[in-house]
């Protein structure tokens, strides 16, 4: 890379400070600057292609239930199901049934 920008120092566009002088640019310059612009281009989707696989590497709520970049610990909802038995399960059943019936009951029309 600082091979590259030794190389290509002597290229670079400088910015015009006469814009009655000023020509034009050369079509070597342009084909220059569209060579930069490409290659920044493709570094930069690069790293965010690398920063949206750490991003998935460190969900907690992957669906596979693995965490590569925590040890393989597993996800937040896949360690609290396979945490539970079938009293749980009953028992946060008995509970929702519970509370819909409440609020069930409050928009009920009341019988006169």
């Amino acid at each position: 890379m600082e091979e590259i920008k030794r190389i290509n120092s002597d290229k670079v566009v400088k910015p015009v400070e006469d814009p009655l002088q000023f020509d034009g640019y050369t079509l070597d310059e342009i084909r220059h600057q569209r060579a930069l612009i490409a290659v920044r281009k493709e570094f930069s989707k690069a790293k965010l292609f690398e920063q949206l696989e750490v991003l998935r590497e460190r969900n907690p709520f992957a669906p596979d239930g693995s965490i590569k970049a925590a040890g393989r610990l597993g996800s937040i909802p896949v360690k609290i199901i396979r945490g539970l038995n079938y009293t749980d399960y009953i028992l946060m059943g008995v509970s929702a049934f519970g509370a819909a019936r409440k609020v069930f009951s409050f928009f009920k029309k009341k019988k006169k």
